[in-house]
């Protein structure tokens, strides 16, 4: 009898063990995913471990599998992903029938943070299907992150359709800010893709600027609506491209906004102008960014927007005030030591001169543009030919007008029709406005990124994947070009931002990035688009705006 009743408080004792630790467990999750939600990994992480240490001592397997999955989802984040995967693997339940689309989402990520881009698509689609139809949000961003494998692989097509898809997806959800940048990145992969008419860019777009009307994050539309306008004008359709500017600008007033961003508006708002033949009125916005970039000691932009009012001034004859912006613009990329503008500045102020009749000047200009060309080792033929065609024409004008006078020259020369927008057909064409910056960084700048290749990780997770959704689905104007720079450190690429549970999952707020990112966006226009206008060197990494997958975190199951 003594002896049944020590086994009866020995078994008291380790029962009541086991729910110590259980609630242990539940308060070391519930703290490690509050850590997370503030994106503090590392301590997240740290509680996460305690939670899988305790969880060994519980009798209950179905707790040590998931708190193995959450500190899978936890290494994941906290940039290391082939543990998070060992971990994630070992979580799984062999015969278990739960749909479970948070684990394809999490192995998804771990392999776009292996730079397994492909692998990580299939994950992500399977993740898809596996959502219930009510969890709308988390197929949203699934959606996301399934886009940017697209990008990342080169099928920009399918990408499109995937951001089409989340856009309408977070709609249903009413996340309208979160599907306003979805709608916005589809549109941008569209025209990237040339697969798609303008009317079904023209949808998503338009249904991004009418998502934004219920945005009240000025910060947010000021970038949204330049990139809006941006897509705009790619498409040609310039009234909308001029409104959304100017939604901008209404939105980036007050001592929250920098001048920087306010002078990439106003650069961007006069180069549409230029494109829709208001020249008289696109002037001054010219004259404002450039004095504000000049405030701002940003030579670069500043010669930009001295290109493009020189440009106005030639579009209205004025060829004395052409010549001498195009000169001042020219010294404003000596000192920023930017050898395109060098060249473009050049070649616009020898036409300018040469539709003076300074032959003589304008002969210069053009062997000094075609120097430069040269210096800049720009690889696009069609540029070198367009310069050598106007240096020929002007020594060939020069020796069959010998006898005329400068101003008998100019008058003859001026007769001709200089359309920018016709082809070179023995007309000395002016240069095109100069390109523009996005608001994504207030220090403007083009940065070239390569791609990162797969670096060939064990294939760990083949056994997982079983069937994959079919998500799948113009050569750009020759209109003044408004480039959406981004930097490397806002550029979209999938990392490591797997999604936890504990006991309840976690939400995940929005962000925008600079991208311009930024991000900069790739140009992928026909050398005949780009005949006297400056060329721009746009990074290819994916998005610039919509829900950055850094933002989207891994998620976690719940246990209790």
């Amino acid at each position: 009898m003594a002896s049944l009743l020590n086994s009866n408080t020995s078994d008291d004792y380790f029962g009541n063990q086991a729910l110590a630790n259980q609630a242990k467990i539940q308060k070391l999750c519930k703290a490690a995913v509050e850590c997370f939600d503030r994106d503090d990994i590392t301590v997240a992480l740290a509680k996460f471990k305690k939670a899988y240490l305790l969880s060994c001592s519980v009798p209950e397997k179905h707790m040590q599998k998931v708190c193995l999955f959450n500190l899978g989802a936890a290494y994941i984040s906290n940039e290391k992903p082939k543990k998070g995967l060992k971990c994630l693997i070992k979580s799984v339940t062999k015969g278990n029938a739960k749909r479970d689309g948070d684990l394809f989402f999490n192995i998804g990520i771990a392999y776009d943070a292996l730079k397994d881009h492909a692998k990580a698509g299939k994950f992500y689609a399977k993740a898809i299907n596996e959502y219930e139809q009510g969890e709308i949000s988390n197929i949203s961003d699934a959606l996301i992150k399934l886009g940017y494998t697209f990008v990342e692989t080169g099928n920009l097509d399918s990408a499109a359709q995937a951001f089409k898809l989340a856009g309408s997806s977070y709609q249903k959800a009413q996340k309208n800010v979160d599907a306003a940048m979805a709608f916005r990145e589809a549109a941008n992969y569209m025209i990237r893709s040339q697969e798609f008419s303008i009317t079904e860019v023209l949808q998503a777009l338009n249904g991004s600027v009418e998502l934004c009307k219920g945005i009240t994050d000025n910060r947010l539309l000021v970038k949204l609506y330049n990139h809006l306008a941006i897509h705009y004008t790619e498409i040609k359709f310039l009234a909308e491209a001029y409104s959304c500017l100017k939604e901008s600008m209404r939105c980036c007033s007050g001592v929250n906004f920098s001048n920087q961003k306010m002078a990439v508006l106003l650069q961007n708002s006069a180069a549409v102008e230029n494109a829709m033949g208001r020249y008289e009125t696109s002037v001054a916005s010219h004259m404002e960014a450039a004095d504000m970039f000049g405030i701002l000691g940003d030579r670069n932009a500043q010669g930009q927007c001295l290109c493009n009012l020189a440009y106005a001034y030639s579009q209205q004859q004025h060829y004395d005030r052409a010549e001498f912006y195009y000169q001042q613009a020219l010294h404003a990329f000596v000192d920023a030591g930017v050898l395109q503008g060098q060249w473009q500045a050049s070649e616009g102020m020898g036409a300018s001169q040469f539709c003076q009749g300074n032959t003589d000047e304008a002969i210069a200009s053009y062997k000094q543009a075609l120097a430069l060309f040269v210096k800049s080792k720009d690889m696009c033929e069609r540029n070198r030919e367009r310069l050598l065609r106007r240096l020929t024409e002007a020594i060939e004008y020069k020796a069959t007008h010998a006898h005329l006078g400068p101003n008998e020259a100019s008058c003859s020369f001026t007769n001709k029709n200089f359309s920018s927008n016709a082809g070179y057909e023995g007309n000395i064409e002016i240069p095109k406005t100069r390109p523009q910056h996005s608001l994504d960084s207030d220090e403007p700048g083009n940065e070239e990124r390569d791609k990162e290749p797969s670096n060939g990780n064990p294939d760990i997770t083949t056994e997982l994947i079983t069937s994959t959704p079919n998500v799948s689905g113009r050569r750009e104007p020759e209109i003044p070009r408004l480039n959406n720079e981004r930097s490397p450190s806002s550029t979209l690429t999938p990392t490591d931002s797997s999604r936890t549970s504990s006991p309840s999952t976690i939400t995940h707020g929005s962000t925008t990035s600079r991208n311009d990112d930024g991000a900069p966006n790739s140009s992928d226009s026909d050398e005949s688009d780009k005949e006297g206008q400056p060329e721009t060197h746009e990074a290819e990494k994916p998005g610039y705006l919509v829900r950055s997958p850094k933002k989207i975190k891994s998620r976690m199951c719940s246990i209790f």
